[in-house]
């Protein structure tokens, strides 16, 4: 995407100038607008092209881990609670920190802030590394003076997303291996085992089973035009990149795989668990909830649930409650609106929101807990499948050879 250079005013007037990268110049206003900031000028700047950047993403190099944004947020926030100026917090965090990427972008927050801008401006220079929320809480620390306090709640919110994460990755652990453990006997066995009976096969000089035809028909493709199978599955998996890439089909993307059975449920209610922490934590900070829902819908990591939280702000806007809104774009259970409405009713809605974070996350524990039950049945039926496929197309060629060695 093409990055901008953008100069805009904060709430207390002070010039905050930055790069971000985003599709259009109106994408950029939206962002700066969404956390506090109201653009003056925004303009498009030529960005060196980078042929490796595609390949060390992929790798993960250069890449920030969650865990550093933890811990940087906590960090920060004992440094700031002990009366540490900003700068000898961050010259501090310098010393300390062992990823090279995040002490990179420290000294460049360090430098734009020895440039005079302020705090959430120099953070809105990474997007890749401080999301939207982030800066949005940082900014809301600055306004009120409670930047501390800004820093334990991300702090607080990141440790949640990170238990959240675990939790999921730990999860598809056991299926991804046996799904990749299966595909590698699969390999293994047309590229090995196959060729190694394909001459005794022959020696029957009877006309094979359809079965065993396939297997070694299959083999010999593995074996002959491996370089067209490994283009295959080079060429599909950034041919998935790009795809996901258009605003359009990440969004039906999105939305199709929280619908998909034993995990879209998983990830369904993660996100919400996501959702609503964030939206507790924008709330218990202060952010009115118009402001906060584009911020928070960002955060989720699922642009077709960021769509509907959008269609939930637009309906807060023409003056709908928050329950009624929450209950048009149908991603909430009725327990969840009448917790929603009650907050609302009773001007507690950051203590409710935070205790529906709570609900979705016992949720995903208990989808988590129940998941091997759900997955062993598919996985047996998958091996099952494999060990019939190759009983059927080794062993019956091998009783045919058994029945011509009889003596008749």
């Amino acid at each position: 995407m093409p990055i901008f250079q953008y100069r805009g005013r904060n709430k207390k007037g002070d010039i905050v100038t930055g790069q971000s990268e985003g599709a259009t110049p109106q994408k950029i206003a939206d962002y700066l607008l969404g956390i506090g900031v109201v653009p003056v000028s925004i303009t498009e700047v030529s960005a060196k092209v980078d042929p490796f950047a595609q390949l060390r993403a992929m790798s993960g190099a250069n890449k920030i881990a969650l865990l550093d944004v933890l811990f940087f947020s906590r960090q920060m926030y004992t440094m700031l609670r002990a009366g540490v100026p900003i700068m000898q917090s961050l010259d501090g965090l310098l010393q300390t920190t062992t990823s090279p990427s995040l002490a990179k972008i420290l000294r460049k927050i360090r430098d734009d802030l020895s440039a005079g801008l302020d705090l959430s401006g120099a953070f809105s220079s990474h997007p890749e590394v401080f999301s939207r929320l982030f800066i949005s809480m940082v900014q809301m620390g600055e306004t009120t003076g409670n930047l501390a306090d800004s820093f334990k709640a991300m702090g607080e919110f990141l440790e949640k997303e990170k238990e959240i994460v675990g939790r999921v990755k730990g999860a598809l652990r056991y299926p991804s291996f046996v799904v990749i453990a299966i595909t590698l006997a699969m390999f293994v066995i047309n590229i090995k085992v196959i060729p190694a009976f394909e001459g005794m096969f022959k020696s029957l000089g009877k006309d094979l089973p359809l079965m065993t035809k396939i297997l070694v028909a299959t083999s010999h493709f593995f074996v002959d035009y491996w370089y067209l199978l490994a283009a295959l599955i080079v060429g599909s998996i950034v041919g998935v990149r790009v795809a996901l890439a258009t605003p359009h089909l990440r969004i039906i993307w999105d939305q199709h795989k929280l619908a998909l059975p034993v995990f879209g449920k998983l990830m369904l209610w993660s996100t919400l668990a996501r959702f609503s922490r964030a939206l507790a934590v924008t709330s218990r900070a202060g952010v009115p909830i118009v402001q906060a829902l584009p911020i928070v819908g960002g955060a989720v990591g699922n642009m077709y649930v960021e769509a509907r939280v959008k269609l939930m702000q637009s309906q807060i806007e023409q003056g709908n409650a928050i329950a009624k809104a929450a209950a048009s774009i149908n991603l909430f259970p009725p327990l969840v609106l009448q917790m929603l409405q009650i907050g609302e009713e009773t001007g507690q809605l950051d203590e409710l929101v935070s205790e529906v974070a709570d609900f979705y996350e016992r949720e995903v524990d208990y989808i988590i807990k129940n998941l091997s039950a759900a997955i062993e049945p598919i996985l047996i039926l998958l091996i099952g499948g494999m060990v019939l496929v190759l009983a059927l197309g080794i062993f019956m060629p091998m009783w045919s050879l058994i029945d011509l060695a009889k003596p008749h």
